[in-house]
Order: C-alpha cells, then sequence, then structure tokens
C-alpha cells in the first residue's frame, strides 16, 4: 500500500512480488547454505525450488496478494536454526564434519526479534490462514536440523520467544478481528452436501 503512493497500483503488485520472490530466494539460499552447511550448487538448487515454486507465483497471479508474505517463511526458518561451521578434519577422519556455532545473547535477541518481526508482518499482511503451516514447516525444519546435527533448545526457545513476541505485536489486529467475528458470525453457512 505504501508503494501506491509513488507508483501506480499495478507497478506495486510488480514490485512486491519481485521484491519478496527476491527475498525468498535469497533467503532459501542462505537457510541451505548457512544453517545446513550445504554446498554452493545444492543451496543454488534450493534456492531455485523455491523462487519457481508453483504456489507463490500462482497465488499472486490470480490476485491473492495477502500470499506475498509466504516468501519469508525461508528467512524465517534461517533465523531460527544456528549457523555451521565446517571442521576441520583430523587424522582420523576422511571428510570435513560440521559443528554447530549458538550464537551469543545479544544475537539470539535480534534473531528473536527479526523472527518475531517475520511473523508480525505474516500477521499484518492478511497470511492469517497461512501461519499455521508455515509454523509447521519450521517445526519440520528444525527437526531435520536437529536429526542431521544433533538436537539443541536454542531454536525452540527462539521460536517460542518470538512467538510470543509476534502475539504482542500483532495483538492490536488480533483484537479487532476478533471483535469483529464475534459481532458478525459465520456459523450459518452451510457446508454443502451436507445434512
Amino acid at each position: 500500500q505504501i508503494l501506491t503512493l509513488f507508483v501506480s497500483p499495478l507497478r506495486a503488485v510488480q514490485i512486491t512480488f519481485m521484491l519478496f520472490a527476491f527475498i525468498g530466494m535469497w533467503s532459501a539460499y542462505g537457510l541451505m547454505r548457512m544453517a545446513f552447511g550445504a554446498s554452493r550448487t545444492a543451496s543454488v538448487i534450493a534456492a531455485a525450488l523455491f523462487l519457481f515454486n508453483g504456489f507463490y507465483a500462482y497465488r499472486m497471479l490470480i490476485g491473492h496478494l495477502t500470499y506475498h508474505a509466504f516468501a519469508l517463511a525461508p528467512l524465517l526458518m534461517a533465523i531460527l536454526l544456528p549457523r555451521m561451521l565446517q571442521v576441520v578434519p583430523s587424522a582420523k577422519q576422511i571428510l570435513p564434519g560440521m559443528k554447530q556455532v549458538l550464537p551469543g545473547i545479544g544475537e539470539t535477541l535480534v534473531r528473536a526479534c527479526l523472527a518475531a518481526l517475520c511473523l508480525t508482518y505474516m500477521f499484518h499482511s492478511g497470511l492469517f490462514h497461512a501461519i499455521p503451516p508455515v509454523l509447521m514447516a519450521c517445526v519440520i525444519v528444525i527437526l531435520i536440523h536437529g536429526w542431521l546435527f544433533g538436537f539443541q533448545g536454542f531454536s525452540w526457545a527462539l521460536l517460542a520467544g518470538a512467538g510470543l513476541l509476534a502475539l504482542g505485536l500483532s495483538a492490536g489486529k488480533l483484537h479487532a478481528a476478533v471483535s469483529l467475528s464475534l459481532v458478525f458470525p459465520r456459523d450459518f453457512y452451510r457446508l454443502p452436501g451436507v445434512e
């Protein structure tokens, strides 16, 4: 909406689509490269797969503009996971290993705030019903990361803290939405074909 102050509405939608596709692509690359220690080739493939996934592009093409915030999902995951550091192999090892680098308190607080801002932006942009699948994907990625590199409580604590902070930042809009749904209930809609 802010872009429409400077450019036409159609151009604003195009810029939003390209900007968030760019954010999603680079976030997917960073997620694979830094959090999973993947090679450049594997990271580029992951970024291309996320960039060209049908969900984001088709939702934007058919006019579901609130889905542009879905591109923040890999950024959220990259923020939640600790960075990996390649360890030089010893005489007994053949291949180099990977070691988790847990951030300090300052970086952890910054990460919690950034993750909360991602979730808050998703909520305020209208991505209400896609936030649970995004959170489920975050949980699955954290579990996969833990299975590969060892389970740590860091990502879980960061996700919980970011969730609480995001709820606080979104409380005004959440209260307004709940109040509206209480005044105008939608329980009179019948499911087709169900008695």
